[in-house]
């Protein structure tokens, strides 16, 4: 039977069900009352990821468990995955994981926009935040403020007029942020799947109506024909492996990426009832099965409007 391993599944429980569809599912998670613990064949608890420890647990667990695979949910999670790719390879476990040097543009949303511009995807102006001074001197507010390494939609901060600026430079200062040009429209999450030789396989367009704490809450499914050629020109040059996605915001026919996250979206789940399947992608990676590309294959029109659920229980995940 396949064996799929979660290190940190938080509060993703609709996607670690449609994966316990292909096989079992291994929840990990650094904190007993992760939700997605109570939804696992197997739930374990994890040292931190910057632990020392965490390696040679993950490795020990993957062997006794006989993992297939290693899927990430968290974007701290991907460089560290990246770096040790080749330990879990040696023991016949696929980290579902894009290589190093594409796992660090992610990242970082510096290199992000320096990719971009590199390859001619449009992209917003960007900077680090001490070069503010000559960035306002050609650039118009409203800007925005995002760590350069964040994640989740934590720490962003908009800024109206160059007194909020001067305000925040000054209380961000010896932080890593960047400054940002700040896009309207409409913001559009692309969900892709790539075999990491460049080729793009599916990308799924889904329109962000409603965000909570980072996360998309209600969206529905859209269909631009030149997003999906970027999506191309993207994965042609990042050559991504297995699930990514890429942020845009869309005015017309203007547009302006601005991030790329190499996991599953938190609003996948929109995608795979649109039509996409990326579970069975990430199976038929690991069974080295041919996958047929079928970009922009899916519903066009299909809502998402989350609500809030819970588990209850009166035991908790024991301690590793």
């Amino acid at each position: 039977m396949l064996c799929w391993f979660f290190p940190a599944g938080g509060r993703r429980v609709e996607l670690i069900t449609l994966f316990k569809e292909l096989g079992k599912v291994i929840v990990g998670d650094v904190a007993p009352i992760a939700p997605t613990l109570y939804f696992a064949d197997e739930p374990i608890l994890l040292p931190p990821m910057k632990d020392d420890r965490c390696l040679s647990f993950l490795i020990d667990t993957c062997k006794r468990k006989r993992v297939s695979a290693v899927i990430p949910l968290i974007d701290p999670e991907i460089v560290f995955l990246a770096k040790n790719k080749d330990v879990f390879s040696a023991e016949s476990v696929m980290p579902i994981v894009s290589g190093l040097d594409s796992a660090e543009i992610g990242s970082d949303k510096l290199a992000t926009y320096e990719f971009f511009r590199k390859i001619g995807i449009p992209t917003p102006r960007t900077a680090l935040l001490e070069e503010h001074p000559s960035f306002i001197a050609s650039t118009a507010f409203p800007l925005i403020l995002k760590p350069r390494f964040g994640s989740a939609g934590q720490g962003i901060y908009v800024c109206a007029d160059e007194n909020e600026l001067s305000f925040w430079a000054d209380k961000l200062r010896g932080l890593d942020y960047i400054l940002q040009e700040m896009l309207g429209g409409d913001e559009i999450t692309i969900d892709g799947f790539s075999t990491g030789d460049g080729v793009l396989v599916q990308a799924v367009q889904r329109k962000r109506l409603k965000v909570r704490s980072g996360e998309v809450e209600r969206a529905v499914t859209v269909k631009k024909p030149l997003l999906f050629e970027y999506m191309e020109h993207i994965a042609a040059n990042l050559r991504p492996f297995g699930p990514f996605n890429v942020q845009v915001f869309s005015a017309g026919d203007r547009f302006g990426f601005t991030e790329i996250n190499l996991r599953f979206g938190g609003g996948y789940p929109l995608a795979h009832r649109a039509g996409a399947r990326f579970p069975e992608l990430v199976r038929d990676l690991f069974l080295g099965r041919t996958i047929k590309t079928r970009v922009g294959n899916y519903q066009e029109g299909l809502y998402m409007l989350r609500y809030d659920s819970a588990v209850y229980t009166t035991c908790l995940v024991e301690d590793f």
